[in-house]
């Protein structure tokens, strides 16, 4: 007889079926797929220029790079590396691109405010991280 798996046990499953995104390809975000390319894990990202995409992919940042937000629409983990101000006003073609099933995470160094924002804009999963978490 096998046990049922467990929440995190499902969770970990379906993510490691689909890419991680990024959101902002910065300090903290080129950092972040970096090490998930390290680690062999697929990601895609989001980068708001495209001077700072064409620099990213250079930089092998992350397997798939964009500027158009429907590079997120198969992720299974989301992470935002935005500033602040920026994630306080998710605009609505980011919304949009984001998977309903894909969790989405942070990496602002507020909570507070960043998951008033999102839970009044988006009804998905968003769990707040912190740049230092990890």
């Amino acid at each position: 007889m096998s046990c049922p798996e467990s929440p995190l046990q499902t969770l970990q499953s379906r993510l490691a079926r689909r890419p991680v995104g990024l959101v902002g390809l910065g300090l903290i975000g080129g950092s972040i797929g970096l090490d998930l390319k390290a680690q062999g894990i697929p990601t895609v990202a989001l980068a708001h220029r495209a001077r700072t995409a064409e620099r990213a992919r250079q930089r092998g940042l992350a397997d798939v790079i964009s500027t158009d937000p429907e590079v997120l629409k198969e992720a299974g983990l989301v992470v935002l590396c935005l500033p602040l101000d920026r994630l306080l006003t998710p605009t609505p073609r980011l919304l949009s691109a984001l998977p309903r099933q894909a969790l989405v995470s942070d990496v602002g160094s507020v909570k507070g405010p960043v998951l008033a924002a999102w839970q009044s804009a988006w009804s998905g999963r968003f769990i707040g991280g912190h740049p230092m978490a990890g």
